[in-house]
């Protein structure tokens, strides 16, 4: 665990953890779900501590308090770049996936990298804030590598990609959602989203959580029956 992390530590109260934080290679502060108000002693340790922080990330309403906290620990405030999130889960009253759209999904393999590769570049360009080219490019290739990483095929067109980039004991997270620009609009990233979560079940996990940072009531997750579970944020500091 040491190679992957800084530091990680815990908040008690009455005897049970009421906050984790974890403290990630690039500098950033991971919190957990838990008590808000655990919230400034972890910001009271990485004070002084001296931590030099790149941002923090974790449920919104924990996210905001550490970094209102951290921005005015002395004169001179830091300005957030801020990026939101919904988390949703997939619930067992969801429809099927219904093949009616001559849509298929098949596991990735090490011959269609330079088109997956592509594609991992351009969702980190299309998302807003934009993402690092570099990591998705990465994380893609760890989804291909772990077998975890599909396509989803029209005939002999490939027209999209997704899959799972991590797991908890019960479920696993969809990552890497991607139609290519001319198959869009055409109902094939609710197809592609509904067959991952099949696959997820097929795997033996009880369903899928994801993550998305379009906002509006019409969201995919949304409108296919998704329950939102909660908010997630990251926030950049920047002096």
């Amino acid at each position: 665990m040491g190679s992957t992390i800084n530091w990680a530590g815990n908040i008690f109260s009455n005897h049970s953890i009421a906050l984790s934080a974890i403290l990630t290679p690039g500098d950033y502060l991971l919190l957990s779900e838990g008590k808000v108000n655990c919230v400034e002693k972890v910001f009271q340790y990485g004070k002084s501590m001296s931590w030099n922080l790149n941002g923090v990330t974790g449920p919104s309403v924990h996210a905001e308090k550490f970094a209102n906290l951290w921005k005015n620990r002395s004169e001179g405030n830091k300005i957030n770049i801020r990026k939101d999130f919904i988390i949703f889960s997939s619930t067992n009253t969801m429809f099927s996936a219904v093949d009616n759209l001559g849509l298929s999904l098949q596991k990735a393999t090490n011959f269609e990298w330079p088109r997956i590769r592509l594609w991992a570049s351009q969702f980190a360009y299309e998302s807003t804030p934009q993402l690092d080219v570099n990591a998705s490019i990465l994380m893609a290739k760890s989804m291909l590598n772990q077998k975890n990483l599909f396509l989803l095929r029209k005939g002999d067109k490939t027209v999209g990609m997704g899959g799972f980039g991590r797991s908890t004991l019960k479920k696993s997270v969809i990552n890497m959602i991607y139609i290519s620009e001319e198959y869009r609009s055409k109902g094939y990233g609710a197809t592609l989203s509904t067959n991952l979560i099949q696959q997820a079940r097929k795997n033996g996990f009880s369903g899928c959580i994801m993550f998305s940072d379009y906002l509006e009531t019409d969201n995919l997750y949304r409108n296919l029956g998704c329950k939102e579970v909660g908010r997630f944020s990251e926030i950049k500091f920047n002096d």
